[in-house]
């Protein structure tokens, strides 16, 4: 972590695959179409001066964007905001050990999207 924090944030994308399978079947191999399910995790950090309403509100910003977003391929069903830290049960993936100098937020995003295969 810099001696002189900044805001910053990290993304993890897990596809969690299509489940059962094709939803339309288009004739053949490269022609179905698949609705796979996946989640988005937007982890914010801001410097731990700016204390933990900072980060919630960066994390609200992304999620508010995704929130309820829908065109022909890409649904979003949930978009929610949760602090990290002191008293929660989440820790980014890789920190083993409290940070003192950041606080954070994770904006957890839960989306559908279509892809033909």
């Amino acid at each position: 972590m810099p001696d002189d924090p900044a805001p910053f944030g990290f993304v993890i994308f897990n596809n969690e695959g299509s489940g059962a399978g094709p939803i339309e079947f288009g004739g053949g191999r490269g022609h179905n179409r698949y609705r796979n399910k996946a989640t988005l995790e937007a982890y914010v950090f801001v410097p731990a001066q700016s204390g933990l309403p900072a980060a919630l509100d960066l994390a609200e910003t992304v999620a508010s964007r995704l929130r309820s977003f829908r065109d022909d391929t890409v649904s979003c069903f949930s978009a929610d905001v949760i602090p990290i830290g002191a008293g929660s049960s989440i820790a980014p993936p890789g920190l083993d050990s409290d940070v003192s100098n950041f606080v954070a937020a994770l904006a957890e995003v839960r989306v559908t999207f279509d892809q033909i295969g």
